[in-house]
């Protein structure tokens, strides 16, 4: 493959890639929208299910240090 056609694919794969991007300023304001409106299940008072077992209660299970 050519630099030419290197360069030429490469360009294309950025232009294809920029046109999906999502704006910084509106990923940060949906990343705080989803912060203020989400329970967060590591609060001590949060009585929310718990989302890795199906239920408030422990949990414990599948992960074991050797």
């Amino acid at each position: 493959m050519s630099e030419k056609s290197e360069l030429e694919r490469v360009q294309a794969e950025h232009a294809s890639v920029m046109a999906n991007a999502i704006n910084h300023e509106d990923a940060a304001k949906d990343l705080i929208d989803y912060t203020k409106k989400t329970p967060d299940p590591f609060w001590p008072e949060y009585t929310g299910e718990n989302p890795w077992v199906g239920g408030k209660g422990g949990g414990g299970g599948g992960c074991a240090i050797l």
